[in-house]
């Protein structure tokens, strides 16, 4: 991947710099300072073996509001798989005159990220700075690239994302490749053209105008949302499997040193399952992640004997580890390329963009493992790979195929919050929160950050909560095997001396970690700003709490909030008070069947209706009677 910076102070835009990847800009502006680029235009030449060569052309309208004058521009690239030449960086003028920068303009800059990951970045930065910049001027750079080692041999393969943070007046990619190789793309906001020149095929993709929206609220990732194109010379997935795992493979031998810790890891282990299981977990335990994300990474992993030895890799090390002490006692392991963040498609035409992450299927399970995920119990994955498209590399069967949706009841959060409220006004009460598949591997990451009767990660939540107090946490390690994890809290809150005197209030939710009911499941409950039919992610899932309230004696509710009811096709949500005695409870379960990994069109749209009543569900207050007002006094004076 490649990725160029553009820093105008007191902006910082990120930009990917025409090569083969997306174009990301993250940038906060105002009218004035907005970024907007005038023409780009760049050729990719692609050669027979699937090499190929990027001649690029930027041209960035300066911003109205830049009191420095100065423009400082990094590029970066990576060092492993291409070569990189700026031909030219200039600033035209309004009246004509071009400004050509001298050599000295560039230098090379190494970029923060090497300071902590220099064994595993592969990118390298020039930076070019501009010393005379004004409103109105244009900045021009001209680049050369030439990729000699692509990330997946043997084909070519690029997309290209524009982001709307800042405008595209117009783009103009070309691809010119021989007439006999295969070629498949795909396009979102671009329009194509093809024609034959001699034994060349040349594919035009332009794009008109985007501008900048003036607000936008989104979830989904920017493959899943912005002007895009992916093109591919792999035929199909499958090809494009072998390929890839021709690159990791070699990595992963079953060494002598990698037979001889399988067989001391297992020994007296009866079953594949269960030996697998023991790998898995050692190397979970005991491989420190190094979390570069796999575009930013060199391209080949280390040997799996390396990664026995340091015992720290990133995914790519992690993958060929497991493998390696999978096949050394003959437990079969595929690669598994996806994407772990936030985007939920992948490109029809074969191409690693947007997927940033291996992980490994194991056929003897039916199952999926991620070692980089330091609490994830064995088959169980976190949220951000649920359902997301997967490529299985020189694997058996298809290689595009998808991470199965756990079943409803796989994924579970249940909190139970028992509060007593004194006759001063003292707030006392316990919290337990147990949860289940990822909503478990959620829980159990925050006990990882919590640490063993930590009294301020307790403050820490009541005040996120908008609860002050004070509590303590208590839990079992958080590599503890079993699927289903715990964690018990005590707590005191505030003074609420106040509502004794009569006032409405909604009940406190105490040391609450994982999301309230239909927020997560079906996507974002409380982010505001975001359209109805913006699609998001959803999953399937129950997630419940249970919240109790003991009055002190002599004080009443002045009644009971209605009961809820809500039922879809995919959803079903129940609510219900009661009253024993001084004792009041809510119970509220939500349960989802969505298949995710995002809820789109009419979907999104019924579910965000069902998310604003639940919203309103859980704020729904209860009220305390008021003291009687004191009787009135004889007037002396009046008797008289």
């Amino acid at each position: 991947m490649t990725w160029s910076r553009i820093a105008l102070p007191p902006l910082v835009v990120l930009l990917g710099l025409l090569g083969p990847a997306p174009i990301r800009c993250y940038l906060a502006a105002t009218a004035d300072d907005q970024i907007t680029f005038d023409l780009v235009t760049s050729k990719w030449t692609v050669a027979a073996n699937g090499t190929w060569v990027v001649d690029s052309e930027v041209t960035v309208r300066a911003p109205k509001v830049n009191p420095s004058h100065v423009v400082r521009m990094p590029i970066t690239w990576s060092a492993s798989t291409e070569k990189l030449e700026v031909v030219q960086a200039r600033v035209d003028k309004p009246d004509g005159r071009s400004i050509i920068l001298a050599k000295e303009a560039i230098r090379e800059d190494p970029l923060t990220g090497d300071e902590y990951f220099h064994e595993y970045s592969d990118e390298r930065r020039l930076l070019i700075t501009f010393p005379d910049v004004d409103p109105g001027d244009l900045i021009v750079v001209r680049t050369h690239r030439d990729e000699f080692k692509p990330r997946v041999p043997g084909g070519f393969a690029a997309a290209v994302v524009l982001d709307r943070s800042v405008g595209w007046e117009e783009t103009n990619f070309t691809i010119s490749l021989p007439a006999d190789m295969p070629f498949q793309y795909e396009t979102r906001g671009f329009d194509h053209q093809s024609e034959l020149i001699k034994d060349r095929m040349m594919h035009y993709f332009h794009s008109p105008k985007v501008g900048i929206p003036q607000r936008e609220v989104a979830v989904l990732g920017e493959f899943d949302r912005l002007p895009r194109f992916a093109v591919s010379t792999f035929r199909d997935w499958d090809e494009f499997g072998k390929a890839y795992a021709a690159v990791l493979l070699p990595h992963a031998k079953a060494t002598p040193a990698i037979t001889a810790m399988a067989t001391k890891l297992t020994e007296g282990q009866p079953g594949q399952p269960r030996q697998a299981e023991t790998l898995y977990q050692w190397v979970r335990d005991n491989i420190r992640d190094v979390p570069i994300p796999l575009e930013q990474s060199r391209p080949d992993p280390n040997d799996a004997d390396q990664v026995l030895t340091k015992r720290y890799g990133d995914d790519k090390d992690h993958a060929v580890l497991l493998y390696a002490l999978l096949a050394a006692r003959g437990i079969p392991a595929e690669f598994v390329l996806l994407n772990a963040t936030n985007d939920a498609t992948i490109a029809e035409p074969p191409n690693i963009q947007p997927m940033n992450h291996l992980i490994l299927f194991l056929p003897s399970i039916g199952g999926y493992v991620d070692p980089t995920v330091a609490v994830a119990p064995f088959g169980i994955l976190p949220f951000g790979e649920l359902g997301k498209p997967a490529i299985h590399l020189g694997g058996s069967g298809l290689a595009r195929r998808a991470i199965p949706m756990p079943p409803s009841g796989a994924t579970m959060a249940q909190l139970k919050t028992d509060i007593t409220l004194d006759a001063d006004g003292q707030v006392s009460g316990t919290t337990t929160t147990t949860g289940r598949g990822a909503f478990g591997i959620w829980l159990r990451n925050a006990a990882r950050t919590f640490g063993e009767n930590d009294p301020s990660a307790a403050i820490m939540l009541l005040r996120q909560h908008g609860t002050p107090g004070t509590g303590t946490l208590a839990f079992d390690a958080p590599t503890s095997p079993g699927d289903e994890y715990t964690v018990r809290g005590t707590f005191q809150l505030a003074n609420q001396s106040a509502l004794l005197r009569g006032g409405f209030f909604t009940l406190w939710t105490g040391l609450r970690i994982l999301p309230r009911p239909g927020d997560v499941l079906g996507g974002p409950m409380f982010l505001n700003g975001l359209p109805r039919r913006e699609p998001t992610f959803c999953y399937s899932g129950i997630d419940s709490e249970e919240l109790s309230l003991t009055l002190p004696e002599g004080r009443e509710l002045g009644g009971l909030p209605p009961d809820t009811a809500i039922d879809s096709e995919l959803i079903r949500y129940r609510s219900h008070w009661s009253l024993n005695g001084r004792r009041l409870t809510v119970l509220r379960e939500f349960q989802s069947l969505a298949g995710g990994p995002a809820c789109q069109g009419q979907v999104r749209e019924d579910m965000a209706d069902v998310l604003t009543k639940i919203r309103a569900d859980l704020l729904n207050p209860v009220g305390i009677k008021q003291d009687a007002p004191p009787e009135p006094t004889a007037d002396p004076i009046a008797k008289e």
